[in-house]
């Protein structure tokens, strides 16, 4: 079976005292470090391809040499020994990064990456959170993904999306824990997942004993630990007092009853089994010809998706109303627990999180396409702007629960003095990254599309990197660098309280400018970025601001953030 190979990029490497590569690094990746036996493997099994970027050389691809003595790693020939892996620093020696973990199409991963998250996720089962007084929880963390949903998770509510991202964000935090290097697939579910395209056009089942489970009756392998059917009859009906105690038992089932097969958007909507009563599995009976109300507006193409409500006053809650339903219409097409409306069942699925990474991607799609005028701070990314006058509705001023204490709080968020979660927290309002957005081919400036290294609005591409800890505390370092193929002026506009901004400047003969400010004075400010063009009448150049970003929290103190710009 021919596997989709990912790229990994290199910062440094080890060598042993003869000078051969030991290990590769790179301090933003969870894959990281990597020894050069498995690299090897990697390479020649054609499952990775591992690249080294030197500023302000050209990328090379490092390759698997045949020595007299055994394999070992070089880079491609390039003309330059600034890309050589002899020159690359010691892994020791490189600053610790933020981390850029990146969601991948389900179709995407390799039997590898399959494998492992399984495991991550079967591994839940066995951990348990660690209570503030002492001793630990007694329902487990996988358990505890279903006990969030059914006290907190909103539904035909302003605030689904905010909370279901935060719910994803959780779970994928817990799976890094297990393997640093998991996040969190989606479903594409524009697709069948029996017969899902990977980015090669191959068509891939999701299903199956090896990744997601049946698709008709119980789940089965590989998540037969999941659920027990001899578990007691009343796990889903203790109600009050008792939600601790129910939490902890396996549920009886996980079922599933898919169409047959056949993407969702061309299944007639009464072939969908509507069924809400668990005994119509046990009798074999599907029930057809009942779909809820509001469904029909279910729309299967992601573009058009996303350009709902792109004209009215409140534009996240024109695309908002249209998601919801393309998303009840997915969790309709999996069938069985999945599907139920009749309760919150649907978290005790492993496959529900393949469903709700596609449910983000889609938001945070909607948040990253380019609107207005690329000079000003993209609303959307703003927590004041994004939600319109949703923002101020009940539903989206509360605290968001179960994890912000008070009577829905669930251990372990039940603690005295719990931080509360609102849905304009910085780490809510922005987008997760995606391997691919829909409008993938530009996005707005953006922390997105900078750490990704994306194409923005006017064809200019500006790659980001952040060091944790290099510079003293209270204090924050920008750098702005000029790529290879530049060579026209660039500006970065850095706030400094209580001052004038902070120009660096960079051109063909100075290559690379830094200055260091005062952290706290970045709250609330925002990033400017600059550069020369034409202008056509006088006939001359001009310096004009191309783009702005805010969002500066995510700059932690004491950082060196480096903007390297590419491409013009």
């Amino acid at each position: 079976m021919r596997q989709t190979m990912a790229v990994r990029w290199v910062l440094g490497c080890d060598r042993e005292d003869g000078g051969r590569v030991t290990r590769l690094c790179n301090p933003a990746a969870g894959w990281s470090p990597r020894t050069a036996i498995e690299v090897i493997d990697d390479i020649t099994s054609g499952r990775h391809r591992y690249f080294v970027y030197r500023f302000p050389f050209t990328l090379a691809a490092i390759r698997v040499v045949q020595g007299s003595d055994g394999p070992f790693l070089r880079t491609t020939p390039d003309g330059s020994t600034g890309n050589n892996l002899d020159r690359l620093p010691a892994c020791r020696d490189l600053p610790r990064q933020v981390p850029v973990r990146v969601r991948k199409n389900a179709a995407d991963l390799t039997p590898e990456e399959r494998a492992a998250y399984v495991a991550a996720v079967i591994e839940l089962r066995n951990r348990f959170p660690q209570l503030t007084g002492g001793g630990s929880d007694t329902v487990n963390w996988w358990f505890k993904q279903d006990q969030q949903h059914i006290n907190g998770g909103p539904h035909q509510l302003p605030s689904f999306l905010p909370w279901h991202r935060e719910l994803v964000n959780r779970f994928e935090a817990l799976l890094q824990q297990v393997d640093p290097d998991i996040t969190v697939p989606y479903w594409d579910w524009t697709t069948d997942p029996r017969a899902t395209p990977d980015r090669t056009g191959r068509l891939v089942d999701l299903m199956g004993p090896d990744f997601m489970g049946a698709v008709e009756g119980d789940i089965g392998e590989p998540f037969l630990s999941l659920y027990d059917p001899q578990t007691s009859p009343n796990r889903d009906t203790y109600r009050g007092t008792d939600r601790e105690e129910r939490a902890a038992l396996p549920p009886p089932h996980v079922r599933r009853r898919l169409p047959p097969p056949n993407r969702p958007g061309d299944v007639p909507i009464n072939d969908f089994d509507w069924s809400d009563n668990p005994a119509n599995f046990d009798a074999g009976v599907q029930v057809r010809n009942n779909p809820p109300a509001g469904l029909e507006r279910y729309q299967p193409d992601d573009r058009a998706l996303l350009d709902e409500g792109s004209g009215e006053p409140e534009p996240w809650q024109g695309f908002a109303d249209w998601l919801y339903p393309a998303h009840s219409w997915a969790h309709r097409y999996m069938g069985g627990d999945i599907a139920r409306a009749d309760g919150h069942f649907s978290f005790r699925d492993p496959f529900v999180f393949l469903l709700h990474s596609n449910v983000d991607r889609l938001y945070a799609s909607w948040q990253l396409r380019p609107e207005g005028d690329s000079r000003e701070p993209a609303g959307r990314l703003n927590s004041a702007r994004v939600y319109g006058s949703q923002a101020t509705v009940p539903d989206m001023t509360r605290k968001m629960d179960p994890w912000s204490g008070g009577s829905l709080a669930v251990p372990p968020w039940d603690a005295p003095n719990q931080r509360e979660i609102h849905t304009t927290d910085p780490d809510v309002v922005r987008p997760t990254l995606y391997d691919r957005y829909v409008y993938n081919d530009e996005l707005c400036a953006s922390w997105a599309a900078f750490l990704l290294g994306r194409r923005l609005p006017g064809g200019h591409i500006i790659q980001a990197v952040i060091e944790l800890d290099t510079v003293p505390t209270g204090s924050t370092t920008f750098r702005l660098q000029l790529g290879q193929r530049c060579s026209w002026w660039k500006g970065l506009l850095v706030p400094v309280a209580g001052s004038d901004d902070l120009l660096l400047e960079v051109d063909s003969t100075s290559r690379e400018a830094e200055a260091t400010v005062a952290s706290a004075g970045l709250r609330g400010g925002v990033l400017g970025f600059r550069r020369r063009e034409w202008d056509f009448w006088p006939f001359s150049t001009v310096r004009r601001l191309a783009y702005q970003v805010g969002d500066l929290d995510i700059v932690p103190d004491a950082s060196r953030v480096t903007f390297v710009w590419q491409q013009e």
